[in-house]
């Protein structure tokens, strides 16, 4: 059908070629007849010449028509092809561009077609056939009645409607099939033809049903965010950051007293409805969520109701939408009423202030009570310290004369008669050793050391130290060690002490049968043993009503004027509170006449090394020592009391040792500052200067740098031990002194300078 058009056309254009070369011929011929005969009737009058040059003149015209012929069909010919040539290009790029529309309808998944003006289609491309049901050949020709006669009518308005407004229109457009029921999205527009009239319509309609079943989704959602939202007596907001609308859900508005819609709340406004430092909070905190700080918007805002009243409000939210260059678009929150919450808030604050201000004059009130209670200590400690030194310092010089007068030869009788002394004497500084021990208890004061203990020789001791009483009395006194570990570190003064007052009970409370010290392990692990100390006994035992009060401070079993047994009732409190410290406890079974079990719980350290355990005890004794390896050394009592000089110069002459005296603290300086000495014993308490300050004065003098200093003093707390070696004291020994002590320590010092 192109072909023939063309060739038509190519016909048309050589004919009307023809008619102008053979006008243009006939012209020529006829001008160049005329105007030849004249100009040859004008030039020659001889008839041969005549002949000859009409002859000429022929075949002049010949070949002057034959080249003017050849140049006219020649163009003609030209002209021609190239006419042809580009109607038949142009028509060629007609078919292609009809054949590319004709692809691009067919692959296409949107249904693409045109109708004329009766509404027959013209074209339908392979979707919309499908969705028809039949070949797109076979719908050409069809109308909307045939394939869609519920939706006909609508379509054909709309088609209408395109063709009369002559714009293109879009419509949503719901068609019934045999596969069901379809919603499209139809942009349909008029169709012209060359001379620019409308021929009919065509349209691009695509299927939106998914789409709208989504959008029908997502409004129930909403709806039912809003119930949920609404019954949460939260408000939802929605902001949008680039055209700055801003929308609330209806809850938004009635938790403040408005109807749904009556607030206006454009950003510009949010100054009418916020609290104005509040807004500067709330803006911040966007700001900051905004910059990327905080991962989320959240401020407590106050908000004006509809009665003029300031409600309290908790705002939440964040960016929900950005652009794809990661710009903030949409940001969405809730409103929470938080009134109750806050009035009770501040309720509590108010009350937490009134409490503050309770707790303000109540602590000055204890520190009141404090700085009395303290103020009573200290002059607890100030008389005990006092009572001590002053019931030390004579019983210093009882048992010291004691041993003298031993030492010089008794009878029998008096020897025993001085034994009852040296006894009660050891009685009595028992009891003020207790008093002192519970009062550094008490206070916090008692400082344990950690020393390797041998357990088996610690029960040991304590055995050889009562088996005369026991032995006395018939008792079977024994000790039993159960699977222990070797290598324990604890206090082993303070146990023996403990331990030593369960045994002492046990052996003055049963007149029969035994008393057995046991030791037996609880549990252990890397680093510490929980250990059992018993002391068995079958003695008269203790009411079970007695029990609980064992072991509080002065009670005993017994209380009674007419008690059997004596005692301070310190010595099982100290005993208990002494467990305490080390990690344990003490406490005891009995069956009033069938013995009692009192036992100690601590927990003790290990070592690595049984090693540890091994200590170095001179196998001599100190007074044979110091008589053989020190005779002729020169020491310097300072002692105030003159009964206490005298004895231990007597205890010291006998050594061999040359003993020089001072009354006082600046009579020792002196002396030192004109003689040698090789030790010093240095009393604390001394007119005019005492000893503290004494041994400072002596160390710095040249002679007295390195002397050994040995405290010999009274004065027993822990608290007094530490001023003598701050200082500048070696060692510590307490008043009343035994004999033995003294000596071991001045050997042990004197040994010391001498390597």
């Amino acid at each position: 059908m192109q072909t023939t058009e063309i060739e038509s056309a190519s016909s048309r254009q050589a004919a009307s070629s023809a008619l102008r070369i053979v006008f243009v011929y006939a012209v020529f011929a006829g001008l160049w007849i005329l105007l030849s005969d004249k100009a040859v009737a004008l030039l020659f009058h001889n008839l041969e010449q005549i002949t000859l040059v009409s002859m000429i003149k022929g075949w002049l015209f010949v070949l002057v028509t034959s080249v003017l012929l050849f140049s006219l069909i020649r163009r003609l010919l030209y002209q021609t092809l190239t006419v042809s040539g580009r109607e038949i290009e142009a028509q060629a790029e007609k078919l292609r561009a009809k054949q590319l529309l004709e692809v691009i309808a067919a692959s296409s998944t949107d249904m693409i077609f045109a109708k004329d003006l009766e509404g027959r289609y013209l074209l339908v491309n392979k979707e919309l056939a499908r969705l028809i049901g039949i070949s797109a050949a076979d719908a050409a020709g069809g109308s909307d009645m045939e394939f869609f006669p519920d939706q006909a009518a609508m379509l054909g308005i709309n088609d209408r409607r395109v063709i009369a407004e002559r714009q293109t229109r879009t419509f949503e457009e719901s068609l019934s099939t045999a596969d069901g029921k379809f919603t499209f999205l139809s942009t349909k527009g008029p169709l012209y033809d060359e001379q620019g009239g409308v021929v009919g319509t065509f349209g691009i309609a695509r299927d939106i049903t998914e789409h709208k079943r989504i959008e029908a989704e997502l409004r129930e959602s909403e709806r039912r965010l809003m119930r949920v939202l609404d019954g949460s007596e939260q408000g939802f907001w929605d902001w949008n950051l680039q055209s700055n609308r801003f929308t609330v859900s209806a809850r938004f508005e009635t938790m403040l007293g408005y109807e749904a819609g009556e607030m206006n709340l454009v950003p510009e406004n949010w100054g009418k409805y916020v609290q104005a430092d509040d807004l500067l909070n709330a803006q911040a905190s966007i700001q900051r969520h905004l910059a990327g700080v905080a991962p989320t918007h959240e401020a407590e805002l106050r908000l004006l109701t509809k009665t003029g009243e300031w409600r309290w409000v908790l705002t939440r939210g964040r960016v929900v939408e950005y652009s794809m260059d990661g710009k903030a678009l949409i940001m969405s929150g809730t409103h929470t009423d938080i009134n109750e919450r806050k009035q009770l808030e501040f309720a509590v604050n108010a009350y937490s202030q009134h409490l503050e201000e309770l707790v303000a004059n109540r602590t000055v009130q204890l520190e009141e009570a404090k700085a009395i209670a303290v103020a009573a200590t200290l002059a607890k400690s100030a008389f005990l310290a006092n009572m001590s030194h002053e019931i030390r310092t004579p019983l210093n010089a009882i048992t010291g004369m004691v041993h003298l007068v031993k030492r010089a030869g008794v009878s029998p009788e008096q020897a025993e008669r001085l034994d009852k002394i040296n006894t009660a004497s050891e009685h009595l500084l028992e009891i003020i050793n207790a008093v002192l021990d519970l009062s550094k208890i008490e206070a916090g004061k008692l400082v344990l050391e950690e020393l390797p203990i041998n357990v088996e020789q610690l029960l040991g001791s304590i055995v050889v130290m009562l088996q005369g009483r026991a032995q006395a009395k018939g008792l079977d006194l024994k000790s039993e060690v159960l699977a222990l570990p070797q290598c324990l570190l604890g206090d082993p003064t303070r146990l023996k002490q403990a331990l030593l007052n369960y045994a002492a009970n046990a052996v003055k409370f049963t007149e029969t049968g035994s008393v057995t010290l046991r030791a037996r392990l609880l549990e252990e692990d890397s680093d510490s043993a929980l250990v059992q100390f018993e002391v068995v006994d079958t003695g008269i035992g203790i009411a079970q009503e007695a029990l609980s009060k064992l072991f509080a401070a002065f009670e005993q079993a017994d209380n009674s004027t007419t008690r059997k047994y004596g005692g301070t009732g310190l010595g099982l409190a100290i005993t208990q509170k002494l467990a305490q410290l080390m990690g344990g406890d003490a406490g005891a079974q009995s069956t009033l006449g069938s013995g009692s079990t009192f036992w100690i719980r601590i927990r003790l350290g290990k070592i690595s090394s049984a090693s540890a355990l091994q200590t170095i005890e001179s196998t001599e004794d100190a007074e044979l020592v110091l008589k053989r390896d020190f005779s002729g050394r020169r020491i310097l009592l300072a002692e105030d009391e003159p009964i206490n000089r005298e004895i231990a110069e007597m205890m010291l002459s006998e050594l061999g040792l040359i003993v020089d005296f001072a009354e006082d603290g600046i009579a020792a300086v002196d002396r030192v500052r004109r003689n040698t000495y090789d030790l010093i014993l240095m009393d604390m308490q001394m007119p005019r200067m005492d000893g503290l300050d004494a041994t400072r004065e002596i160390r710095k003098l040249s002679a007295g740098a390195s002397i050994p200093i040995l405290a010999m003093t009274a004065n027993a707390f822990a608290e007094d031990r530490a001023r003598c070696f701050a200082a500048g004291m070696n060692d510590f020994i307490t008043k009343p002194v035994r004999p033995k002590d003294l000596f071991s320590a001045i050997l042990k010092w004197l040994a010391l300078t001498r390597s």
